[in-house]
Parts: C-alpha cells; sequence; structure tokens
C-alpha cells in the first residue's frame, strides 16, 4: 500500500492528471483502506493526499476525497492508531474549515461529517476550529453549518453521557 499511497500523491501533485484518473486513483486506494490494514509508512502520504483532493474545486475529487478521508479515519481507529488522527488533522482543520463555507451543501456536509469524525477522537481542536473560527467567521454558509454541527455534536455528546452513565454503573 506505500507504493499506491506514494502514487497516489505523485497523481494529485501532477496538474496534468485528468480528474477522473484522480477519482479513480482515490477509488482505489479507498478499496484498500476498506480491506486491509493501512502501514504506518503510508498514513502521512494518504493524509496528504487526502487534503489536496477534499481541497480541490472539482466536485467529484472532492468528494472522494471526503469519502476515503471518512474510511481512513475509520481504518486508523480500528488499528487503534489514534495518535496519527491526532497529529494530522492539525493539518486538515484549515481545509475543512474552508469547506464549511462551500457554496455547494454536499461539500458542506460532508466536511462537517469529517468534523464529527475528528471530533470523536480531539474534541477540544474539533470544536475550537468549528466553534472559534467558522460560526465567528464572515461566511454565512459556513456559520449555518457550524450551527447545525453544533446541534448534531450536542446531540452526540449526550448520548454518550447518558450511555456512559447507565453502563458505568
Amino acid at each position: 500500500m506505500e507504493a499506491k499511497a506514494g502514487e497516489l500523491l505523485a497523481v494529485f501533485k501532477n496538474p496534468n492528471v485528468s480528474i477522473d484518473s484522480r477519482v479513480a486513483h482515490l477509488t482505489a486506494i479507498k478499496s484498500d483502506i476498506k480491506q486491509k490494514n493501512v502501514p504506518e509508512e503510508a498514513i502521512v502520504t494518504i493524509f496528504d493526499t487526502l487534503r489536496l483532493a477534499i481541497n480541490s474545486q472539482h466536485y467529484s475529487v472532492a468528494s472522494a476525497g471526503f469519502s476515503t478521508l471518512g474510511h481512513f479515519l475509520k481504518r486508523l481507529s480500528i488499528q487503534n492508531q489514534q495518535q496519527w488522527i491526532l497529529s494530522q488533522a492539525r493539518n486538515l482543520y484549515p481545509v475543512l474549515l474552508e469547506r464549511l463555507g462551500d457554496h455547494k451543501e454536499r461539500v458542506r456536509a460532508q466536511s462537517a461529517s469529517i468534523f464529527t469524525e475528528l471530533w470523536s477522537h480531539a474534541s477540544n481542536d474539533a470544536e475550537y476550529y468549528v466553534l472559534e473560527c467558522a460560526l465567528v467567521g464572515k461566511n454565512p454558509r459556513a456559520k449555518e453549518t457550524s450551527m447545525l454541527w453544533l446541534s448534531s455534536v450536542g446531540t452526540l455528546a449526550h448520548l454518550y453521557r447518558k450511555w456512559v452513565l447507565t453502563y458505568s454503573l
């Protein structure tokens, strides 16, 4: 998978590669991520590529990037590699923050979904970017998405606390 991750990054750094090829490469690595453990040597490269993908102005690339990132975060959780999520999330937050204010509702929803996924690993960091940056920023779409995100995460936190109280006794 290290070679495939390196090839994926090269595809995203080459401006002459077509959109369809980028999506196909993302889909291929997502398939591997869903089926196999990700070796530590490939983690940073995959995070770097996914940051480029979700920052793409092409909807199909960004959408494939968000989808792959969601599966990637789940795979790293399964592998007990939360330290990689915590360290690499710092590079993702600015891009995710920008996408919270995107003109396409689907992109905003995908970004909020990734913030929710990251919140389960680093709640303080995720909350900071949504509440202290997006919610007080100038972009009205980012503000609206932040409010919706806050509502959903607040519900999740409430349910989690209730679950802990119920099953820890």
